[in-house]
């Protein structure tokens, strides 16, 4: 908590000795829906690239941090700026980043699957219909092909990672 709030909070820590360096509040930690406890909090993991922290809150707020003093370099409500919708049980899936560019499904109704630029926040792409799960996006290279994989309440998508480029589906 801060201030008697109940907050998602990222924090640093040293991998010398563990201390935690700085701490930086990214998002309002209420669950009304349940899934979650009281005392568990958000489920992602940060992504870290260009000495930056790239989080991804349960309620779509992705934040670019400063690694070195957690400072907000920008941020982005996802929910409000492409219209999309939190799922029960808020969103537990990572951002995951290659090269330039992070990716993340923003359960925006169309155009859900992205990548954003990492400078800014920006989209590079948008591409298909699919809703939000909670499962973590995948890269990987599959018979020479580099893609990224989601796992959606539908399908199986994946993509090709520079154009949105729809590689194959499974139901």
């Amino acid at each position: 908590t801060t201030n008697g709030a109940a907050k998602e909070i990222c924090v640093a820590l040293s991998a010398t000795n563990g201390t935690q360096l700085w701490a930086a509040v990214m998002d309002d930690a209420l669950y009304p829906q349940g899934g979650v406890g009281l005392d568990d909090g958000p489920r992602t993991t940060p992504a870290v690239a260009d000495g930056s922290v790239f989080v991804l809150s349960s309620y779509l707020k992705l934040y670019r941090l400063n690694a070195t003093n957690g400072a907000i370099l920008w941020q982005r409500n996802l929910a409000s700026l492409y219209g999309g919708t939190i799922i029960a049980h808020q969103n537990c899936a990572s951002p995951v980043i290659e090269g330039a560019l992070l990716f993340l499904n923003a359960n925006t109704g169309t155009s859900t699957l992205m990548a954003l630029h990492l400078a800014d926040g920006s989209p590079a792409w948008r591409s298909q219909d699919e809703a939000l799960t909670h499962s973590t996006p995948v890269l990987a290279t599959i018979h020479g092909v580099r893609q990224i994989i989601f796992v959606t309440q539908s399908n199986l998508v994946s993509l090709n990672p520079q154009s949105g480029a729809l590689l194959w589906r499974f139901a």
